[in-house]
Formats: C-alpha cells, sequence, structure tokens
C-alpha cells in the first residue's frame, strides 16, 4: 500500500470521527496505518504535500505526547478542583474502594484518582532519572507537583512550624 492510500484512509477517519484515533483492537489496519505515517514523519521521509493534508485535519504525529497532555490536563483539572491537592495513590489491595479478591474497583472516580498518582509517581521516577523532556518538566512545575512528593508534605509543615514559631515565639507543645 502506498503513502497516498495510508493518508486518504486516516483523512477519511477523522472526517467520519472528528477527534478520535482508531484503537488497535478496533481497527488494526488503520491503526497501523497512523504508526506507519507517524515513524516516516519523525524520520522526516513525507513530502509536504502529505504533510499539509494530515495538518489541516489536526492530525498528532507524537500519538504519547497527545497521551500525556490528556494525563497532565486531567491532574491539573484534580488539583484545581481540590485545592491544589494532587490525586493520592496509596496500596491498591488496602483501598477500601478496591476489592482484592475480585480485582475489580468499587468506585470509578477514586480509580481515576489512583491511576493519576500513578501516573504523577511516574513523572518523578523520570525527572529523579534526568529523563524527562525540560518542557514537560517545566509544565508539571506549574500545577506545583514537587519532585518528591514527600519533600512537598515536609515543606509544607516547615513552613507552618517556622510561621507559628514567629507569630507565637514558642515552639508548640504537641
Amino acid at each position: 500500500m502506498n503513502v497516498d492510500y495510508k493518508i486518504r484512509k486516516i483523512i477519511k477517519w477523522f472526517e467520519d470521527n472528528p477527534g478520535v484515533y482508531p484503537v488497535k483492537s478496533d481497527n488494526p489496519e488503520l491503526y497501523t496505518h497512523i504508526s506507519y505515517i507517524r515513524n516516516k514523519a519523525k524520520k522526516d521521509l513525507i513530502n509536504n504535500s502529505h504533510l499539509q493534508m494530515l495538518k489541516s485535519i489536526n492530525f498528532e504525529f507524537n500519538g504519547q505526547d497527545r497521551q500525556w497532555y490528556s494525563k497532565f490536563n486531567k491532574v491539573r483539572e484534580y488539583a484545581m478542583l481540590n485545592n491544589g491537592q494532587l490525586p493520592r495513590m496509596g496500596n491498591r489491595k488496602k483501598l477500601k474502594e478496591y476489592d482484592s479478591k475480585t480485582g475489580e474497583w468499587t468506585d470509578e472516580k477514586r480509580k481515576e484518582e489512583y491511576l493519576l498518582g500513578k501516573w504523577i509517581m511516574a513523572q518523578r521516577t523520570l525527572i529523579k532519572n534526568g529523563k524527562i523532556i525540560h518542557y514537560r518538566k517545566e509544565l508539571l512545575e506549574t500545577i506545583d507537583m514537587g519532585i518528591d512528593g514527600y519533600k512537598r508534605k515536609w515543606d509544607e509543615t516547615f513552613y507552618a512550624l517556622y510561621n507559628f514559631v514567629l507569630e507565637e515565639n514558642r515552639i508548640p507543645e504537641n
């Protein structure tokens, strides 16, 4: 199959399904076409007219970026709705919203929060290992994520104590 055919199939899909990318299990042929085109574009092996055609339908050339920004936006939205609090993760098997016998969640909101917490943990690991793209790290800093979640909590507690000592001129009794 040539590139023209693959691009026509992709464009047709997006005309019928605006902004929705096919899932591999539902449409393996189109999913493969998209992977092929992204790979060609990454290697700068796609001609300008094809590039312009794909840009005209707002084609995402990097699927991982789309997924990353989607998760980031969910974390940011969660923090905004919860006074800056980031999603909690915890030990899944000890959570009351998770049935460890059946392996199923009893609360979808808690499941989503847990998965976002896991994503944050993965981002912190990437930052610590120096394997994150700098602009992603800068975006994460805008939501006050902190590289080390415990450090953030420690800083908050320290400054609360510091301010107490400044105002009261004494150390709290408890």
